[in-house]
C-alpha cells in the first residue's frame, strides 16, 4: 500500500507540474482554459472557478488541460480567447510549456537533492586510485595498471573519484588524456577515438574495505563487527580493497574462517561462518560499503543540479538512439509498475533517493512528451510545423484520425511495457 500511495502522489505531482505549464502559457497568451485535470476520466471531483473547471480524475497516470478551440468542433479563429485565434508562435509556446516545466522541475528536484544532502559511497570522496583494469579493455590497451593514481583528466586536475568520474563523463569522444602517478612517476596516457568507441574504459576504483552497514542477523553483525571497521584479511589472505571481499568469502565454500579487522587503531580477529543467499546464489556475510553524506550551498547546488540534468538528458538521448538501432535491452524499459516499485523503494530509503528519482522521472516525462508522435505534445508541435510549411491549416479529418491512431498506439505501448513489468515482477 505504501508503494501505491507513494507512486500516486509522485505521479500526480509530476502531471500537475506538466499541465500547469500548459495552463500558465495558455493564460499568458489569452487562451480560455475550459478544464484543468490531474488524471484521466472518469472525473472524481471538480470545481469551477471563473472560466476553468479544476478536476481530479480517477486514472492518475496522466492529465490534460482543455483549451477553447483546441478541439476541431469549437475552432473559431475570430473568437477572442480561442486557441485557433492565436498566432503559431503563441500556440507553440503553449505546446512546449508542459514538457519545459517538467524539465525545469527536474533541475529543481536535483538542486534540492544537492542542497538538502544525499548519501554516496565513501570512496567517491577518496583519491582516484585503480584497483584493477579489465582485460581487453581500452584502459588495458593504453597501458593503465592497477594502483595507478589518476591526477588529471584532459588537463584538469582531479583529487577524488567523484571529480574523476565527472571529468570522464564530460570528456569528448575524440580523444582522452589521463595523467597518472605510478611508482612515484607521472605518466600521460592517451585514449584514441577508436578505443573510446569500444564503450566503458574498463577501470575499477580502489575502494577501502570499510564497513558501512551491517545486515541484522547476518554473520558479520553476529561476530561483533561495527560500521567504520576496516577489514584487513579474510582466511589469512590480505584484503586490498572492497572488491577482494566477495571472492575471498566464496573461497571459504561456507566453512568458518578468520576475519581480521582494524578498529580505532587496534587489530582484532573474529571467526565467521558465511551463509548462502538463495536469491543471489552465493555466500554472504552481510556487509555493505561505507557511505558519506554530501551537501552544498544553494548556488553550488543549483550548478550541480543543472549538471545532473544535462548529463541525464545526454544519456537519455543516447539510450533513445539504441532503441531506434534495435540495441536497447527490453528489461531497461519500464512502465507504471516498475516506476511504482522504484518510487516506493526510494521513499522508503531516504528523502534524497526520492528527490533523485523524482528529478529523473520528471526529466524523462519532459523529453518523452517532446517526441514528434501523435497524442504527445511533440506530435502537436509537428502538426503546427506542417501548418507553417503548408501555409494554412491541415485537413481536420486527417488530423483527427492521426491523433486517434497515435493515442491508441500510445495506450498499446503502455500496455505492452506494463505486461513486461508484470512478467518481470512475477519472475522475481
Amino acid at each position: 500500500m505504501f508503494t501505491v500511495i507513494s507512486f500516486l502522489l509522485a505521479i500526480s505531482l509530476l502531471v500537475f507540474v506538466h499541465e500547469l505549464g500548459h495552463y500558465l502559457a495558455a493564460r499568458f497568451v489569452g487562451v480560455k482554459v475550459l478544464e484543468f485535470s490531474v488524471g484521466f476520466p472518469p472525473k472524481a471531483i471538480g470545481k469551477k472557478i471563473g472560466e476553468t473547471e479544476y478536476i481530479l480524475s480517477w486514472i492518475p497516470i496522466g492529465g490534460y488541460v482543455r483549451l477553447l478551440g483546441q478541439d476541431s468542433e469549437d475552432e473559431n479563429p475570430d473568437e477572442p480567447g480561442n486557441y485557433a485565434s492565436k498566432s503559431k508562435r503563441e500556440r507553440l509556446l503553449i505546446l512546449v510549456a508542459g514538457p519545459a516545466m517538467n524539465i525545469l522541475f527536474a533541475w529543481v528536484f536535483f538542486t534540492l537533492l544537492f542542497f538538502t544532502g544525499y548519501e554516496r559511497p565513501a570512496y567517491l570522496g577518496g583519491p582516484p586510485q585503480l584497483a584493477a583494469v579489465t582485460p581487453g579493455s581500452a584502459a588495458e590497451k593504453v597501458g593503465l595498471l592497477a594502483h595507478d593514481l589518476i591526477l588529471a583528466v584532459d588537463g584538469l586536475e582531479v583529487k577524488t573519484w567523484a571529480e574523476a568520474q565527472a571529468r570522464l563523463e564530460e570528456a569528448g569522444p575524440e580523444q582522452l588524456e589521463l595523467k597518472v602517478l605510478r611508482s612515484g612517476q607521472e605518466l600521460r596516457l592517451f585514449f584514441p577515438e577508436d578505443q573510446l568507441a569500444l564503450g566503458p574504459l574498463g577501470i575499477e576504483p580502489l575502494i577501502a574495505p570499510l564497513v558501512g552497514k551491517l545486515s541484522p542477523g547476518n554473520p558479520a553483525e553476529l561476530a561483533g563487527l561495527l560500521p567504520g571497521d576496516k577489514i584487513l584479511a579474510i582466511g589469512g589472505e590480505p584484503v586490498e580493497g572492497w572488491s577482494s571481499i566477495t571472492p575471498l568469502v566464496q573461497k571459504s565454500k561456507g566453512e568458518p574462517f578468520l576475519l581480521t579487522f582494524e578498529r580505532e587503531g587496534n587489530t582484532q580477529t573474529v571467526t565467521l561462518t558465511p551463509k548462502m543467499d538463495g536469491r543471489l546464489g552465493f555466500y554472504i556475510i552481510g556487509l555493505s560499503q561505507a557511505n558519506q553524506r554530501v551537501s552544498y550551498g544553494i548556488l553550488e547546488s543549483s550548478v550541480q543540479g543543472y549538471k545532473r540534468a544535462e548529463f541525464l538528458t545526454k544519456k537519455s538521448f543516447e539510450f533513445i538512439g539504441t532503441i531506434f538501432q534495435g540495441k536497447a535491452d527490453k528489461d531497461s524499459l519500464g512502465g507504471p509498475i516498475m516506476i511504482a516499485q522504484l518510487v516506493g523503494q526510494a521513499a522508503k530509503n531516504s528523502f534524497g533517493d526520492l528527490l533523485a528519482l523524482m528529478g529523473f522521472i520528471s526529466l524523462q516525462l519532459g523529453i518523452f512528451n517532446l517526441f514528434p508522435f501523435p497524442a504527445l505534445d511533440g506530435g502537436h508541435v509537428l502538426f503546427l510545423g506542417l501548418e507553417m510549411a503548408k501555409g494554412g491549416p491541415l485537413n481536420k479529418s486527417i488530423r483527427e484520425k492521426v491523433q486517434k491512431f497515435g493515442f491508441s498506439a500510445l495506450l498499446l505501448l503502455i500496455l505492452y511495457i506494463s505486461v513486461q513489468d508484470g512478467l518481470r515482477l512475477l519472475s522475481q
